[in-house]
């Protein structure tokens, strides 16, 4: 259960961080979420 929602978690937020940092670039579905976000 846990482990299921930090999952979900850490997904939003790298895509959180994608969205308002300077990821805007890479922002392109599938691809950017291959690549790590520092």
């Amino acid at each position: 259960m846990i482990g299921e929602r930090r999952r979900e978690l850490m997904k939003e937020a790298k895509e959180w961080i994608r969205k308002s940092g300077s990821g805007d670039r890479k922002a392109r579905g599938k691809d950017a979420a291959i690549e790590p976000v520092a």
